[in-house]
């Protein structure tokens, strides 16, 4: 399978994308940069500016968040097909966690701009983003230091 083929067909395949039509889908390709990472990459780091989206195309990632007392503890772990990256842009916040290779991985990047013009301009699609990502992401309680196991993550302490 061709790269455009690839990403084509894991867009198609995300849960907020998934009753796109092939137009939307084949504009939204032309706006990704492709990237790769060996393992052990840190691709985004807690606490800095979010300038992109990420659809994870092979590979797999995890998701690290920092603790009051400096800690860092690995809340998830998502394989291809997935994407990251969406808190810091759809609520213009830095960072809420850092995400490290697990394995060599294969991505696409789209750009804070193209993010607002095509996910956050499309009603339909950003509210589909927001529902998905809001049952998947963890809710960390500071005051107890636990966390709220999100529906379909693995929590693993380290």
């Amino acid at each position: 399978m061709d790269n455009e083929h690839l990403i084509f067909n894991t867009l198609k395949n995300l849960d907020f994308l998934k009753d796109t039509d092939d137009a939307y889908i084949k504009k939204l390709t032309k706006e990704l940069m492709e990237v790769s990472f060996e393992a052990n990459e840190c691709i985004l780091k807690e606490g800095r500016r979010g300038g992109s989206f990420f659809f994870l195309l092979k590979g797999t990632i995890s998701i690290w968040i920092s603790l009051d007392n400096g800690d860092l503890i690995k809340i998830a772990q998502l394989s291809a097909p997935a994407y990251f990256g969406e808190l810091a842009l759809i609520h213009d916040l830095n960072r809420t966690a850092t995400i490290k290779t697990e394995t060599e991985v294969k991505a696409c990047s789209l750009s804070k701009e193209a993010f607002k013009e095509l996910i956050l301009s499309n009603d339909d699609i950003r509210e589909k983003l927001i529902k998905y990502t809001s049952e998947r992401t963890p809710s960390y309680r500071a005051e107890s230091g636990k966390l709220n196991k999100p529906q379909g993550f693995k929590i693993d302490e380290i």
